[in-house]
This record gives structure tokens, C-alpha cells and sequence, in this order.
């Protein structure tokens, strides 16, 4: 009996003595926890100030190094480039050779290519074709060092029916990214060297979970920053090519203002206005061929049985007539 009082009396003790641990333990990992919740914050903002101070200091120009390239530290203004190109051709095979071609020689990459043919006649034997049915959607990137080059380029391919450029400046995001990346590399190399000096395994987990999030945000803006790179190294060209059998005129010169011009330029236009009319009367009669010849068979033809019913009726009306004649004769 003895025996197991004592028992009974270790184990009592034994559980109020974890339960005074386990409070202090609670106690130093809340005190370690804003430590480590300020140590973080405290690098955040060092982070910052450093980088301010560093941008201070940053020439911020376009001339570059010794080596001919760009300089380590990031200079120059960064511009991205975009052109909205449309293009007529006559020979839509050597149009689009002649495109690529340029394109590869120009170092580009085809980033998406689309091509349609709206012809829906042309596997019959009689096909014959009358006007340009073909197109060709194309999203290129071309180097931004070649980009003027290249659009000049795309000149001797086609007729050049719009362009329209444009140039984004993106040099103050594009900094304010590289900065906060530093300032989160900063904070991620002080979470590193706390977590090495961590003692209990609470410490670790907090440490831990901070650090997890300073990568997942150093991540997205290292992704971010590559794709602002790979904006200003290659430009955008968003290109149509369209296959005519003729090309769109240009835009009519402007009239003078001298009267024999405005009355030449006028009867010149009357003149064209009544050949294009007789010529759209004259293709719209040979459509409508057909049709005249079923309507006027159909009509002659209603017209023949209209006359035979008359007849006929007619026929009827004497045939009566002489049949009354002969009773009233017989009569009398």
C-alpha cells in the first residue's frame, strides 16, 4: 500500500512540474517570436534604406563599359517597343518567304502564327479565282537593336497598308523591382545566418515560415523582372499579311485650287463613275442572266396557257350561241 502512495505521489509531482516548464517554455517562445518578428522587420527596412542609398548613388545612363557591353550596376532607360503592321501582297507565297526569311535573318522569334483561307470553291474543277482569299496572323519578337531595321525591311515584301509604333517607358518600375529584390535577398541572408543560431525547434519553425515567405516574394519578383528583361531586349511586332489581286489605292491627292483643275478633276471622275457603272450593269446582267431566261420561260409559258383557257372559253361561248340560234329557229 505504501508502495503505491509513493507512486501515485512521483506521478503527481511529475505533472506539475512539466506544466510550470511547459508555461515558461510557452512564455520564451512568445518572447523569441517577437525577436525574430522584429529582427525581420528591422532588416526589411535597413533593407530599403540601403538600397535608397545605393540608388542615390547610381549614374543612371546609357554609355557602356570597357567591355562593350552594359555594366553590372543597371543603367539606362528601359523601353519597350511594339509595332502594329498590316500588310497587302500580290504573291502571297513569296510574301510570307520573304517575311520569315528577314525574320530569321534578324535573329526573331515567331512567337504565334495563324493562317486562314476563306475560299470555299476551290475543289471544284471550274474554280477560278477572283479575288484574294488568304491571310496570315503573326506575333513576332525581334531583337530591339534591329527593330527599326527590321520594319524597314518589311517594306520590299508588300504593300505596307498601316503601321502604327509605340514605346512604353518602364525604366521606374523596372528599378523599384531590382530594388526590392535586394532588400528581400538582404532579408533572406539574415533569416539564414538566424537560422543557423537557432537553438529549439520553436525558433526554427518561426524563423522558417518567415524565410518560406521572403523566397516566395523574391521569386515572383525575380520572375517578374526577367519578363521585363526579355520586354526591352526583344520587341513586339504584331503583323497581318493579306493576299489582294489588286492593291487598296492610296488616299486621293489633295485638289488644287485653281478651277481648271477642280472641272478636270471632276469630269476625270464623272468619266470613271460611268465606266464603273456600265461595268458593274454589265457583270450584274450576266449574273441575272439566268434567272431572265427561267422567269421569261416560266412567263411565256403562263402567258400561252392563258390564252388557250380564253380560247377554249371562247369556243364554248359560240358553240352556245348557235345552239340557241337553231332552237329558236326550229320554234318557229
Amino acid at each position: 500500500m505504501k508502495r503505491k502512495l509513493s507512486i501515485f505521489t512521483a506521478l503527481v509531482l511529475l505533472t506539475l512540474s512539466m506544466v510550470a516548464c511547459g508555461s515558461a517554455s510557452f512564455d520564451g517562445v512568445a518572447d523569441k517570436k517577437n525577436e525574430i518578428g522584429s529582427a525581420v522587420s528591422d532588416s526589411r527596412y535597413d533593407g530599403f534604406d540601403a538600397m535608397e542609398e545605393s540608388a542615390g548613388s547610381m549614374d543612371i545612363n546609357t554609355s557602356p563599359d570597357k567591355s562593350g557591353e552594359g555594366s553590372e550596376i543597371l543603367t539606362g532607360e528601359k523601353l519597350v517597343y511594339t509595332c502594329d503592321l498590316r500588310l497587302q501582297t500580290l504573291n502571297y507565297e513569296e510574301s510570307v518567304r520573304a517575311i520569315k526569311e528577314n525574320i530569321q535573318a534578324y535573329k526573331g522569334i515567331i512567337e504565334r502564327e495563324s493562317e486562314s483561307d476563306n475560299a470555299y470553291r476551290w475543289y471544284y474543277e471550274d474554280y477560278v479565282k477572283t479575288s484574294g482569299t488568304r491571310n496570315l496572323s503573326m506575333t513576332i519578337r525581334i531583337p530591339s537593336g534591329k527593330y527599326s531595321e527590321f520594319l524597314d525591311a518589311m517594306e520590299g515584301t508588300g504593300k505596307v497598308v498601316s503601321r502604327e509604333s509605340f514605346v512604353k517607358n518602364i525604366s521606374r518600375q523596372y528599378y523599384e523591382t531590382d530594388a526590392y529584390i535586394k532588400s528581400l535577398e538582404i532579408q533572406q541572408d539574415r533569416l539564414l545566418d538566424m537560422m543557423e543560431k537557432a537553438v529549439s525547434i520553436e525558433d526554427m519553425i518561426t524563423i522558417e515560415a518567415r524565410l518560406s515567405e521572403v523566397q516566395y516574394e523574391l521569386n515572383i519578383a525575380k520572375t517578374k523582372l526577367s519578363s521585363m528583361d526579355a520586354d526591352v531586349e526583344y520587341s513586339t511586332i504584331t503583323m497581318v499579311v493579306q493576299e489582294v489581286l489588286e492593291y487598296t489605292p492610296d488616299e486621293t491627292p489633295q485638289k488644287t485650287n485653281t478651277f481648271w483643275d477642280r472641272l478636270q478633276n471632276t469630269l476625270s471622275e464623272t468619266w470613271e463613275f460611268f465606266w464603273e457603272l456600265l461595268e458593274g450593269l454589265l457583270f450584274m446582267a450576266i449574273r441575272l442572266l439566268p434567272v431572265a431566261i427561267v422567269v421569261g420561260v416560266a412567263g411565256l409559258l403562263v402567258l400561252f396557257i392563258i390564252r388557250c383557257c380564253k380560247k377554249s372559253r371562247a369556243r364554248k361561248r359560240a358553240k352556245a350561241a348557235m345552239q340557241a340560234n337553231q332552237e329558236q329557229v326550229q320554234e318557229k
